[in-house]
């Protein structure tokens, strides 16, 4: 992740580092246009001065470019850190299909997670997103699992302790 010495670090000190010098330039130009001088240098001065004030907005609006473009690239780490850990995450999972033409994702039974037997919603699952399916019904020798982030439903053979439990411990 960037940090402070990184990328991040670098615009923050460098939108910071460009509004000094026109700050500077700016007071002593006011300074310069205060003094009694010729007319030709005051109307020079004032022609600084102008040409401050646009570079200063320029200035202005480079630093909002540059922390909108701080905040996007914070955004794209913590997705891409989001990533990074359902990538790791998913080694815990395998396919199965409880019945013909109905896929899901299944808990591995050999994991260490110390975790109860679950499903995850396929659909989701290659959305990056680990969406745990829910008992919903029973229809003849189906139970029905849904998912609640993507409404899809799953059909499971009755398999002992679904229905009297509302969960998935077998």
């Amino acid at each position: 992740m960037s940090d402070d010495k990184g990328l991040i670090g670098r615009i923050t000190s460098t939108v910071s580092a460009a509004s000094n010098p026109i700050k500077g330039v700016w007071d002593t130009a006011k300074e310069l246009n205060s003094m009694n001088v010729d007319y030709s240098v005051k109307i020079k001065t004032e022609e600084l001065l102008s040409r401050l004030v646009d570079a200063r907005s320029a200035s202005l609006d480079l630093s909002e470019l540059l922390r909108e473009a701080k905040d996007k690239i914070i955004e794209l780490e913590a997705l891409v850190n989001r990533k990074e850990d359902f990538d790791n995450d998913k080694i815990n999972y395998e396919m199965y299909q409880p019945i013909p033409g109905t896929t899901v994702y299944k808990l591995k039974e050999l994991n260490n997670l110390q975790q109860p037997l679950h499903y995850l919603c396929a659909k989701c699952y290659h959305l990056h997103v680990k969406s745990i399916l829910q008992y919903k019904d029973s229809r003849g020798p189906f139970d029905i699992l849904t998912c609640h982030m993507c409404s899809s439903d799953y059909m499971f053979e009755y398999f002992s302790g679904i229905r009297q439990t509302r969960g998935f411990i077998a």
